[in-house]
């Protein structure tokens, strides 16, 4: 796989490192692939509410403290 990112463009290179340690946060491929749906469905429209990222954050576990 580190091959295949050194075709991408260092912009995009770094959003799929930054994806994939947020996704890497969750514990099992169960709660990714509910995670990864969720926000899908969130950026149908392509807007996203207040709310909605604070929603997201969530599934994420980036709201979360580092004892939590």
């Amino acid at each position: 796989m580190k091959w295949l990112t050194m075709l991408l463009s260092v912009d995009w290179r770094e959003m799929a490192t930054l994806g994939e340690r947020i996704v890497g946060n969750l514990d099992t491929a169960k709660e990714r692939k509910e995670a990864i749906a969720f926000c899908i469905d969130k950026f149908v429209d392509g807007k996203v509410t207040c709310a909605e990222w604070s929603q997201i954050g969530s599934k994420f576990g980036i709201l979360k403290g580092p004892n939590q």
